[in-house]
């Protein structure tokens, strides 16, 4: 297939290593740091056993500089979720025909995005659940090897593109997972993107930090109900993820009470990640002043209003987040200060705005 992967970070440097090394004729977009990296020394990609490097057929500074180079068999976008508007206004302003896409972003409504812009018939929804960390421009580390994907077609007429899609993931090393909905697929995976993520960017705390504190461990246990209680009200099932048995979970997850759930919860995510900070934390840490918040917990809270569920915990940790990146809050107000989101959330449970007009 002829493959060009959009956003060559981390996991686009992944699935254009993967693919390439596969013998499919792939292409990236990057930023001149990438680009100048990958003409010194192709893609690189270690793990604690193994290094190894291959070259794609070609890298390009810009959208409309890839698709000139077209056609493509499918585009795998790979950006931040709040860079999505933004690269489909680049690709449209091209003029030229556009591939198909398919989104292994995180978090949920990039693919209704796509779908209302390109139509659903030239959209597939991917999750992606290996643990990757760039270490440099086109440069990765797979901290852990478990290489499981899942993906999905948003309408019928795709199905015949996703069978090819999925032979090139099959051939290029992936374990695949086909899911009918792509609904519970994105679902699911936002399932495990959520502990320990929105909460420790705020008050700056490791996963073991939040929930070894009783009021962390608390809310952490009961955004993760939230999400549970949504789904099961918009009538989304959760589907298995790799190794984790979400199905099986879900009711004992929605009706376990939260002092409870965070020991079990603790255990999951403390056992996976432990003292490593998540990704919302190190955006913030580097000087990011977006974050992919609104599209994981915001998506909670709003999917939430529309099915009569109450999420006043995703809700208030994306209105905080999204304030300190702002600067309309002070980092001291919620440094290391459980108790200060548990007041917010409190508020918010009462009908109040999480951020109070003019703060």
């Amino acid at each position: 297939m002829k493959i060009l992967i959009i956003g060559a970070g981390a996991i686009g440097t992944l699935m254009g290593a993967f693919l390439a090394r596969s013998g499919q004729q792939v292409s990236l977009i990057g930023r001149p740091p990438f680009l100048e990296a990958v003409a010194q020394n192709s893609l690189r990609v270690e793990n604690d056993t193994a290094k190894w490097q291959v070259r794609p057929a070609a890298v390009f500074p810009s959208v409309a500089a890839a698709l000139t180079a077209g056609p493509y068999d499918i585009a795998m976008l790979s950006v931040k979720s709040y860079d999505t508007a933004s690269v489909l206004e680049e690709m449209q302003a091209t003029g030229v025909a556009l591939p198909p896409l398919l989104s292994w972003q995180n978090g949920v409504g990039n693919e209704e995005m796509l779908a209302a812009a390109l139509g659903p018939e030239k959209v597939l929804a991917g999750i992606l659940t290996t643990p990757v960390i760039s270490l440099a421009p086109g440069h990765i580390k797979v901290s852990r090897p478990s290489f499981h994907c899942g993906v999905a077609a948003l309408h019928p007429a795709t199905s015949p593109l996703l069978d090819k899609v999925v032979m090139a993931l099959l051939l290029a090393g992936f374990t695949v997972q086909q899911i009918d909905d792509y609904r519970r697929l994105k679902w699911s995976k936002l399932l495990l993107n959520l502990p320990a993520n929105a909460q420790s960017a705020i008050l700056g705390w490791t996963p073991t930090q939040l929930y070894a504190d009783p009021l962390a461990g608390r809310l952490e246990a009961q955004a993760w109900q939230e999400a549970f209680r949504v789904m099961a009200a918009a009538q989304i099932k959760p589907v298995v993820i790799g190794s984790y048995p979400l199905p099986w979970l879900a009711p004992l997850v929605r009706f376990t009470p939260p002092g409870l759930l965070r020991g079990v919860l603790g255990r999951f995510v403390v056992g996976g990640r432990g003292d490593k900070y998540p990704s919302f934390y190190l955006a913030r840490r580097a000087g990011q002043k977006r974050s992919e918040v609104h599209w994981l917990n915001g998506a909670v809270a709003e999917m939430g209003k529309r099915v009569g569920v109450s999420a006043p915990v995703n809700r208030t940790f994306t209105a905080v987040l999204e304030a300190l990146l702002r600067g309309q809050l002070a980092d001291e107000q919620f440094a290391g200060q459980p108790a200060q989101l548990a007041a917010v959330v409190a508020r918010v449970r009462r009908g109040k705005p999480a951020i109070p007009t003019g703060a």
